[in-house]
């Protein structure tokens, strides 16, 4: 029994050279989901997929990856109403502040100072993140639902203000992203990156909040983080081409594609993460 819609961009007809084609598969097997992830991945789409048991209990908690789902999913297939009627009863919560406290600490975590080129690619990444998410967040609790990220980028700018040299930043992550994730090579400067972080704390009003976070991170964070210090040690290029029987190929193919990460004990496991920054540490060399 399968769910499929599209969502995102492609659902707000706002495509541009940085979007991502957005699709979801909901099912009950998870031969089913693999089936119809290779089907739609072969065509260029970015493929999320849950079974009913995790979707379901993504809305319990109350994520606001439901409401936006709720907002502009476009779905194509939905055997006996499953996700349509998930989606009707779906109610999002008041209180973000958990979600809130993660990406924060995540943000602000983030150095300034000279960066190769891929740590700084994967730390614009981290921040595109991390920014939109601290933007979703504080607006759902005010009863505000925005997800595009220029869109949340124009709303924070309306409310607050910083420089047109910041502002202009903060948009250029989305092209940082993408370059990183695309792993392409181009002529980015750190000075844009600086001046993304230091918009951030102007739009989201970061400046009074402490810069060195003591509260232990949870497992999205934790993942994020080490991505970063793998990048920081070898050019990502070569962890994607790593043989499946490589012990850190299994780590960087979690690290990538970390979309079940809260029904994924292992990524709040500081063992599994301290063992894969040894296996770096060995091969590339301690920092």
């Amino acid at each position: 029994m399968l769910s499929k819609c599209i969502f995102g961009s492609t659902a707000r007809n706002c495509l541009d050279a940085y979007s991502d084609r957005d699709f979801l598969v909901i099912g009950t097997s998870k031969q089913e989901l693999t089936d119809a992830s290779r089907a739609w991945s072969t065509n260029g789409w970015s493929v999320s997929t849950f079974t009913h048991e995790q979707i379901s209990g993504m809305a319990d908690r109350g994520s606001l990856f439901l409401q936006h789902l709720k907002q502009e999913a476009i779905i194509i297939r939905d055997d006996s109403s499953f996700f349509s009627s998930l989606l009707a009863q779906y109610r999002p919560k008041r209180n973000y502040q958990q979600e809130l406290s993660d990406s924060l600490r995540l943000l602000l975590s983030l150095s300034r100072e000279r960066l190769d080129y891929w740590p700084m690619l994967c730390s614009a990444d981290i921040a595109y993140t991390a920014i939109r998410n601290i933007g979703i967040c504080r607006l759902a609790e005010q009863g505000t639902f925005i997800f595009g990220y220029l869109d949340l980028i124009e709303h924070l700018e309306r409310e607050n203000s910083t420089t047109p040299t910041r502002l202009a930043a903060l948009r250029h992550l989305r092209a940082m992203k993408h370059s990183y994730r695309r792993r392409l090579v181009s002529n980015f400067s750190l000075h844009v990156l600086c001046d993304a972080l230091e918009g951030a704390r102007d739009l989201l009003l970061l400046n009074d909040i402490p810069a060195s976070p003591t509260k232990v991170f949870s497992g999205y964070s934790e993942l994020r983080l080490l991505e970063l210090k793998l990048v920081g040690k070898v050019d990502p290029r070569y962890l994607d081409s790593l043989s499946p029987h490589d012990p850190l190929a299994t780590a960087w193919a979690i690290i990538c594609d970390p979309r079940g990460y809260p029904n994924q004990p292992k990524f709040k496991n500081h063992r599994w993460i301290a063992s894969v920054n040894d296996i770096a540490d060995e091969r590339f060399g301690a920092a």
